[in-house]
């Protein structure tokens, strides 16, 4: 009888376990390389594009914080969207389509595409609205929000405030 008869094996489990993980390294440092977007729940890459660059202009690195993606701002702000009612994700993408409406007719192109400094002059032009309703409280969540929770790196926003770690 050959090995294929009795089934299943540890050792045929492990080689496969052994190939996928090879291929999804390989996969990950080709989407690095090229410079991909991290994989979101709910936004599409346009508006990952647009979230990455919004979280980014409203918190820059600097000698505290690391930016708004690092911090883990934009997949915070994903998850959320994915699990709730669809009108707040309505809400949120045609907010961005908007926002990227007006960017491309005043600056020609879309808002992910401004230097960050313009990214941040025209966020604080245009706060208020969209901005206070919807992206304000999911970015506060996002801040705060717990590690077990979330993909929330390093307690940033809490240590910013004094809290420390108690384990």
């Amino acid at each position: 009888m050959g090995n294929d008869m009795l089934g299943p094996t540890r050792r045929s489990f492990m080689d496969k376990a052994v190939v996928a993980a090879v291929g999804v390294a390989a996969t990950s440092r080709l989407s690095k390389a090229a410079g991909a977007i991290a994989p979101y729940r709910s936004l599409n890459s346009s508006e990952a594009a647009f979230t990455e660059a919004m979280v980014n202009a409203l918190c820059p690195a600097d000698r505290l914080t690391p930016n708004g993606v690092d911090c883990g701002l934009a997949a915070s702000i994903d998850r959320q969207l994915a699990g709730v009612a669809l009108t707040q994700q309505q809400s949120f993408k045609g907010g961005i389509a908007a926002m990227n409406a007006a960017c491309e007719e005043r600056f020609g192109c879309r808002f992910d595409q401004l230097a960050l400094a313009e990214a941040s002059a025209y966020l604080r032009e245009v706060a208020g609205g969209w901005l206070n309703q919807i992206v304000d409280p999911l970015l506060i969540q996002a801040s705060f929000a717990g590690p077990i929770y979330d993909q929330y790196r390093n307690r940033v926003f809490w240590k910013l405030f004094g809290h420390t770690e108690t384990s």
